[in-house]
């Protein structure tokens, strides 16, 4: 069996409150207005430099999105602290607009769609990746895979995502949804994917050290070909702030990884911009913007001028 897996680590999390840190203790912006680049030895001119050439001269290719942050589970270890009757949410205009800006956009080759859960508003997401997919763009998903209550409607609504052009879906899939998400559901995805042979399969595993990864890959044994594992330990914010700190672990924090491999902005449905996916990024202080306000260009010359987030990029 082909089994990929990757462990995160808390080195982003980290490196973003290294940034928040030094924002606080220097009094540098973290969404500095007066950016210009460009300037040589010689005094050259200063330019704004467009999308394709920010975070140092890499590519930004992907672009993040939570709708909004309502969710059908209450997880005790959500690290954005959604519910069932949450209201946070960016307005819908605002997602219009962003995926306008993405198709616009030579260097964006990909929107990520998460919450939240996103497939609560399942028709208008799919408007969103239906635009995506006609201007030659790729889209993906995170979901906890509520829909799939029986394999029929598994199929239904993967075969809806491939029509779309979802190219990749993430389910979060561990012993904390499992009180809010059967995991019969998500096996039940997984014995049908074969429907949508285009996607790639992913399945988000947060652990503690009393609920290990292992007891969620024990129960989805025999479906898990060519799917990619990701683990993770919990990270202690938001609805995670209540566990007990003897459950977590930092085993696999490293220096060597401070610094964060993403090149990405999250517009969240809390209405603020991230400059990285980090579960601890939301509701911190390392906003650069106001989520329905802001643009992608400027979020990302937001993020390259400031210097505080240079050490982190």
């Amino acid at each position: 069996m082909r089994l990929s897996w990757t462990t995160e680590s808390s080195s982003c999390l980290t490196a973003m409150t290294l940034v928040g840190f030094l924002s606080a203790t220097t009094g540098l912006p973290l969404a500095g207005d007066g950016c210009e680049v460009g300037a040589g030895a010689t005094g050259g001119a200063r330019t704004h430099r467009p999308i394709r050439y920010h975070y140092q001269g890499v590519l930004m290719q992907r672009v993040i999105i939570a709708p909004h942050m309502k969710c059908n589970a209450r997880c005790a270890h959500c690290c954005v602290s959604s519910h069932p009757k949450d209201e946070r949410h960016l307005e819908d205009a605002t997602v219009v607009r962003l995926i306008d800006e993405a198709i616009a956009s030579p260097s964006i080759k990909i929107v990520a769609f998460t919450g939240g859960e996103a497939l609560l508003r399942k028709s208008f997401i799919l408007e969103q990746m239906r635009r995506l997919k006609r201007a030659g763009k790729r889209s993906t998903i995170v979901s906890n895979g509520f829909w799939g209550i029986t394999e029929a409607s598994a199929r239904g609504v993967l075969l809806e995502l491939a029509d779309a052009g979802v190219r990749t879906i993430t389910i979060s899939a561990d012993t904390f949804h499992l009180p809010y998400v059967p995991i019969e559901r998500v096996r039940n995805i997984l014995k049908v994917r074969d429907v949508a042979p285009e996607i790639e399969f992913a399945v988000n595993i947060c652990q503690s050290r009393s609920e290990p990864a292992s007891k969620t890959l024990d129960q989805l044994e025999g479906l898990l070909e060519g799917v990619h594992i990701n683990s993770f330990d919990i990270t202690p914010v938001g609805q995670a702030e209540g566990i007990a700190s003897c459950e977590i672990t930092y085993d696999h924090v490293s220096t060597e990884n401070l610094k964060c491999p993403g090149q990405v902005l999250l517009f969240s449905g809390d209405g603020q911009v991230y400059p990285c996916c980090s579960l601890g990024v939301i509701n911190s202080a390392l906003s650069v913007g106001d989520a329905n306000e802001l643009t992608i260009e400027e979020g990302a010359r937001r993020i390259e001028c400031n210097l505080a987030f240079k050490i982190m990029i």
